[in-house]
């Protein structure tokens, strides 16, 4: 059984990740994380994680937490044990082509109503790919929060796909020069992600 069908009858859904080279190289999937692990990782965010605040010049304000290092919830720790981080890895390399570190960031972010984060590429010579992963409570597009794909042409970043912050959804995305991207404006409510950073080999 490949990798990709074991995470989809188990915490991960990678069965439909195909990548998308415009305007860079991605996948978005409905449904990524079971509805199970997704539900509980949500009511540990809203009510136990322990958060710390950021706020960066030019880039926005939000709030983070690693998970690597987080007391976590028992029920949680599938979200980063061995098996799960190899497994994530192969499908990871599998569906972008490309080989990465056996090591993965695992960061949290929390976004509050007028947290924005604005375009950026991630790219600093380590990073490869970030999978992203969306827990929300009923979001809306009153919540705002989508996130950004931008061209590069120009220098003007003009949009290219947006999508919306919806609960167990996930955007994966290459890492590069070219990997325009942000966060709108949070108009409402809290805007948490799960997300899992690959590194160069």
């Amino acid at each position: 059984m490949k990798i990709s069908q074991r995470l989809n009858t188990e915490v991960f859904n990678f069965a439909e990740a195909r990548v998308d080279p415009t305007p860079f190289p991605h996948f978005s999937i409905a449904d990524f994380l079971s509805e199970s692990v997704a539900d509980r990782l949500l009511d540990w965010f809203e009510s136990e994680a322990p958060w710390s605040s950021c706020n960066i010049a030019g880039f926005g304000s939000y709030n983070e937490l690693n998970l690597r290092t987080a007391d976590l919830p028992a029920a949680l720790n599938v979200l980063r044990d061995d098996e799960s981080m190899a497994r994530i890895t192969a499908a990871m390399e599998g569906t972008f082509g490309a080989q990465v570190n056996s090591y993965i960031d695992i960061i949290a972010h929390k976004l509050l109503a007028n947290d924005t984060v604005g375009v950026h590429t991630d790219n600093d010579g380590m990073l490869s790919h970030r999978l992203i992963l969306h827990v929300h409570r009923g979001w809306t597009p009153q919540h705002g929060g989508k996130l950004v794909l931008h061209e590069s042409a120009g220098g003007t970043f003009p949009p290219a796909r947006t999508f919306p912050p919806r609960h167990r959804d996930a955007l994966a995305f290459e890492i590069s020069q070219l990997s325009f991207h942000s966060i709108r404006r949070v108009d409402m409510g809290e805007r948490y992600t799960l997300v899992y950073g690959f590194f160069r080999p």
